[in-house]
C-alpha cells in the first residue's frame, strides 16, 4: 500500500469523529463516488487493498473511493471510551460524510457489518444511492449461545484480554465454520490483525 491516502476527519451527530480515508482525488470530473465500510476485525485498509488489484485498475482510475473507518478501527486509535455506537448510529452519521465532501450520490460496498451499516444507510437515504454492493451481509440476530460467548469475550477483551477463543471468533466470523478453510489464508487473516492490534 505505497500510494499516499487523505485522512478527514468528519464530525458527526453520534459517532463523534468519523475518519475517513480518500483513495484518489476529490477532483471529480465524471469519476464516480464509492463509500466503503469495512468488516469487524479489519479497517479501511482491506477496501485499500481490493481497489489496487491490478483487476481493479479501470474502476480506480473512474472512481473516488472514501473509505469510512468504523469508531476504534483508525490507525493508532485509543481505547475506545464511553457507549460504543449502534449501527443505526453509525448509519445516520454516513450522511455526515457524504455531506462534508458534496457528495449528491453515491455508490456503497461494504462487508460484514460495513455492510450491514450500509444497507441501513441505503434504506433512508435512497434517493443518494446509486447503487449498492453488500459481501457477507447478514441481518439475523445471534442465538443463545452465540449471544453468552460474545458477552464473555466482550468481556475478556475490555480487560485487554485477547484470548484464543477470541482470535477464532474472529477468524470464525470471516471464514465461517467450514473446515475446508485454506489455513495459509486463515493464518495470514491472524497475523495482519494481530500486527493492526499491536501497533494501535
Amino acid at each position: 500500500m505505497t500510494e499516499e491516502l487523505q485522512m478527514v476527519a468528519v464530525q458527526t451527530h453520534n459517532c463523534g469523529v468519523l475518519h475517513v480515508y480518500i483513495q484518489g482525488t476529490m477532483d471529480r470530473n465524471g469519476k464516480t463516488v464509492v463509500l466503503t465500510c469495512h468488516d469487524v476485525g479489519t479497517n479501511y485498509k482491506t477496501f485499500v487493498r481490493f481497489v489496487n488489484h491490478p483487476s481493479m485498475a479501470d474502476v480506480k482510475n473512474k472512481s473516488i473511493f472514501l473509505h469510512v473507518c468504523v469508531p476504534g478501527q483508525e490507525d493508532n486509535a485509543a481505547d475506545y471510551i464511553g457507549d460504543f455506537p449502534s449501527l443505526d448510529n453509525i448509519a445516520e452519521d454516513l450522511t455526515c460524510v457524504l455531506d462534508k465532501f458534496e457528495v449528491k450520490s453515491c455508490i456503497l460496498f461494504g462487508e460484514g457489518a460495513g455492510a450491514n451499516i450500509l444497507c441501513r444507510f441505503a434504506m433512508e437515504n435512497s434517493n443518494r444511492i446509486l447503487g449498492i454492493i453488500l459481501v457477507h451481509c447478514t441481518s439475523t440476530t445471534a442465538g443463545i449461545f452465540e449471544y453468552c460467548k460474545d458477552k464473555v469475550i466482550n468481556m475478556r477483551l475490555e480487560n485487554d484480554i485477547m484470548t484464543d477463543g477470541a482470535w477464532e471468533y474472529l477468524v470464525t466470523h470471516k471464514f465461517g465454520t467450514a473446515v475446508d478453510v485454506n489455513k495459509k489464508d486463515r493464518q495470514s487473516y491472524v497475523d495482519q490483525f494481530e500486527t493492526h492490534s499491536q501497533s494501535t
